[in-house]
């Protein structure tokens, strides 16, 4: 068992054991190989972790990267200030602040990732991450192939040129689904925005009480569910949108509602310009 170890500029530290307290500098490296383990490591200053095997509480900062590789696990990694983390194995508790970011890459998995402001998240084709949590500032990129599910978006923003789902944005949050993008049962509550770009898609996304969607020309939604205070502004193709009451369903210019289904006492689909087809209201 090596503890409190500095690894300067062309040093390399293997650990096949346990390794406790290692600094590693600019021009460093420590290689946790796949039977060894190392806890609460500091990287910094352009030093390098490599993972084969388990690491717990790595600090990376300042230029410096943790790169975990297939069957390499890695948890409770902090992340800043120009510090990168690749993962291609298992991480889990990876928290992104201020100026860090954390790449899931081909065949890596990351749960359980906070990302707050001024960090980054960017899901790579292959790469998949679930419950991650932006918090306000924090921001995220799913590739084209990459795959998020469970996140929640409070007061950050995705945008999902891959495939997403079960994302609850939260007040202050947004969620993009982009060109290719395509996002599944997101729910959108109090103060938190959908925006579905052209290209992307969203299915079965629900609105609740203040949340709100805004479908942009050549984006598309299907099974929208409105709840009361809701409402959706679609300037673009919306098809089996149900709308209660108290819900807004908006038809703006450009816009095209195929098959709505509208339920309580009081009108909720308008259409300025935009065109409604199909649609079908229920209650008095």
């Amino acid at each position: 068992m090596a503890n409190g170890t500095t690894i300067d500029s062309g040093g390399k530290q293997d650990v096949d054991g346990i390794a406790s307290g290692t600094t590693v500098l600019a021009g460093g490296m420590q290689q946790i190989l796949a039977d060894g383990a190392a806890v609460g490591a500091t990287v910094s200053s352009g030093g390098q972790q490599t993972v084969y095997g388990t690491v717990t509480g790595t600090s990376i900062d300042n230029g410096a990267m943790e790169v975990v590789y297939f069957g390499g696990t890695a948890s409770a990694t902090i992340v800043s200030n120009g510090g990168a983390v690749f993962n291609s194995g298992s991480a889990s508790g990876t928290q992104v602040k201020n100026g860090g970011y954390d790449f899931p890459q081909s065949g890596g998995t990351e749960i359980g990732a906070t990302v707050s402001a001024g960090g980054q998240q960017v899901i790579f084709a292959g790469g998949t991450a679930s419950g991650t949590v932006f918090l306000s500032g924090g921001i995220g990129f799913v590739q084209s192939g990459g795959m998020a599910s469970g996140t929640i978006v409070s007061g950050g923003a995705v945008f999902n040129s891959g495939t997403a789902s079960g994302t609850q944005v939260l007040r202050g949050g947004v969620d993009y689904p982009q060109s290719g993008g395509t996002e599944i049962g997101a729910i959108v509550s109090g103060g938190g925005q959908q925006v579905v770009f052209a290209g992307g898609a969203a299915t079965g996304t629900v609105l609740l009480s203040g949340g709100f969607a805004f479908v942009q020309g050549g984006g598309a939604a299907s099974g929208t569910i409105v709840s009361s205070g809701g409402a959706v502004f679609n300037s673009g193709s919306a098809s089996g949108t149900q709308v209660n009451s108290g819900g807004f369903d908006y038809s703006q210019n450009g816009g095209t509602d195929v098959g709505a289904a509208v339920s309580g006492r009081r009108p909720a689909v308008r259409v300025w310009r935009g065109e409604r087809d199909g649609a079908e209201q229920h209650g008095i």
